[in-house]
């Protein structure tokens, strides 16, 4: 490889800086002064140094992100700022993110090179589990979870008011006229017998409830996840102390397998008061807004849903299914990857060598 380009690979700066630099003197290649950008040179054995500091050479780079709200899953586009602008420190130029978040949800996002490990992680044949934290508009009950678990025909539900339908014929806008005739006349072998299309058919998923949210008292209160008349807390705020309570759970309550099972996202889950901003902010959007015909429940519910696969908007269009609306939705992790708790929205790092070698020895 060329001295320049082996520079310009690992993010040193572009080719006519890295130019600039060599002829500064500021290079050196197994200890000796380089001062052409055409040395050829093995980034795997040379020792390459650039201002006294010895850089080594990786193909990969691999990075968690929290990804925040009003972000594309993209690596560029014409409207909205892309996931990948982000990352400020990436060697390589060619990185993209391992799978889509919608622009509204939140949480964890690789980016990464590895185009190998991409498709490990996202092929629904693979079988990885990505699980999801949830606040659900309405009471979700232990007939939903029996649903979810089940396999689904989601169909063409709406998303947002617009058919989800009419999303994908939009983004064929770019085909030619021809080209999208052939497709409509070609037959569609994801249609079975039955009519019924396979790609609208989920996998069994996994729906865990957490709490339920009482919304008919002036202020939101958290209710114990077995029984939504038990009131666990009025505390808007995980730094708050607890008001008196209307019932109290008695100090030896058993804790449920549910609650057991789910400790391993409990710190990166959202807070208390990030949940009822989100719900109180909710609820203020849609009685503001006479255009918004969704029903108000009562009852909120926070839950952990885990998928296989990503189908478009999956989650939400499952919880539509069961007549029920998703207000807020945040990935906390994929495969062996949890969303890192220190990682404030926004932020991101870089993966360590144990998450990487986790991930690509998972049994594909």
């Amino acid at each position: 490889m060329r001295l320049d380009k082996y520079l310009t690979s690992i993010g040193v700066g572009s080719r006519s800086e890295v130019k600039k630099e060599i002829k500064k003197g500021n290079v050196t290649v197994n200890g000796k002064l380089v001062l052409s950008p055409e040395e050829k040179i093995n980034e795997n054995e040379d020792e390459i140094c650039f201002k006294g500091k010895n850089l080594t050479y990786s193909e990969f780079e691999y990075f968690m992100l929290n990804k925040p709200k009003g972000y594309v899953s993209a690596t560029e586009d014409n409207l909205h700022p892309t996931v990948t602008a982000l990352i400020k420190n990436a060697a390589h130029k060619d990185i993209f993110p391992v799978g889509r978040l919608d622009i509204d949800t939140e949480g964890l996002l690789l980016i990464t090179n590895d185009g190998e490990l991409s498709h490990n992680l996202l092929s629904p044949k693979k079988h990885v589990d990505k699980t999801y934290y949830a606040i659900i508009n309405g009471k979700v009950t232990e007939e939903d979870v029996a649903t979810f678990a089940e396999p689904m025909d989601l169909g063409a539900k709406s998303v947002g008011g617009s058919k989800v339908k009419k999303q994908q014929d939009a983004s064929n806008k770019s085909v030619g006229e021809s080209k999208v005739k052939k497709q409509q006349a070609a037959p569609n072998k994801s249609v079975g017998k039955s009519g019924i299309d396979k790609k609208n058919i989920t996998q069994p998923a996994k729906l865990q409830i957490i709490d339920y949210v009482d919304v008919t008292a002036d202020n939101p209160r958290f209710c114990d996840n077995t029984d939504p008349t038990i009131i666990k807390s009025e505390v808007l705020s995980d730094d708050i102390e607890p008001k008196n309570t209307k019932t109290q759970i008695s100090d030896n309550k058993k804790i449920s397998p549910l609650e057991k099972e789910t400790d391993i996202f409990e710190n990166v889950k959202p807070l208390n008061d990030k949940i009822i901003t989100e719900i109180q902010e909710y609820i203020r959007v849609v009685s503001d807004n006479e255009k918004i015909t969704q029903t108000l429940s009562d009852t909120f519910t926070t839950v952990y849903v885990t998928i296989k696969e990503g189908k478009f908007h999956q989650i939400k269009r499952m919880f539509e299914h069961v007549g029920k609306k998703v207000i807020y939705l945040k990935r906390i992790s994929m495969g062996t990857l949890i969303l890192d708790e220190s990682l404030q929205t926004g932020e991101y790092r870089a993966l360590t060598d144990e998450e990487v070698d986790a991930l690509k020895n998972r049994n594909f």
